[in-house]
């Protein structure tokens, strides 16, 4: 079962560079929270991932150092996801949901220049298993809603421009979701 999640990259990933069998990769690796609203009084909770992607080629690292920064919009896809439990030195327990195989989907980049050409990639980005991975490339488009203004395009890496009919999303800010 595929599993996809959106959101803010709201700190600096952590990147770091190192070798394998394979030859040297960097890796980039930060995480993205979803808000589960609480309703008839409950609390609200928040769900944590932790993503991990690596890239080979020089072409590869420019591309994933423009689209995973520090107030990036990115959507990332894995096929399963695997539990980390962590306790904290008071005892309190922070669980996170490690996307295996993780690749991006697509992005939005509000700090990046405006005008850049877009690059496609030869090689999917994929994370924490460093396996090839071969899927089904199927072009869409993206969209991400900015508070207050028109939907902006999202770049996607390894598929052509083609638009696609998606859904928009008409809450522009987390508290206006009507559940």
């Amino acid at each position: 079962m595929a599993h996809s999640v959106s959101g803010l990259i709201r700190r600096a990933p952590h990147i770091a560079e190192g070798q394998n069998s394979n030859g040297n990769y960097t890796m980039f690796c930060f995480e993205l929270s979803e808000l589960n609203k609480g309703f008839n009084g409950t609390e609200d909770s928040y769900t944590n991932y932790s993503v991990a992607l690596f890239a080979k080629t020089q072409a590869a690292i420019d591309f994933h150092n423009m689209a995973i920064a520090e107030g990036s919009f990115v959507v990332a896809a894995c096929d399963k996801l695997m539990i980390d439990k962590q306790t904290a030195d008071d005892g309190r327990e922070f669980i996170k949901l490690k996307m295996m195989n993780a690749r991006l989907d697509g992005f939005n980049n509000p700090n990046q220049q405006q005008g850049q050409p877009q690059q496609n990639m030869q090689q999917p980005a994929q994370g924490y298993a460093q396996q090839p991975q071969q899927r089904a490339q199927q072009p869409n488009q993206g969209y991400a809603q900015q508070s207050g203004g028109a939907p902006q395009q999202m770049q996607q890496p390894n598929q052509p421009q083609q638009m696609a009919q998606q859904p928009q999303n008409q809450f522009a800010q987390e508290g206006d979701i009507p559940f």
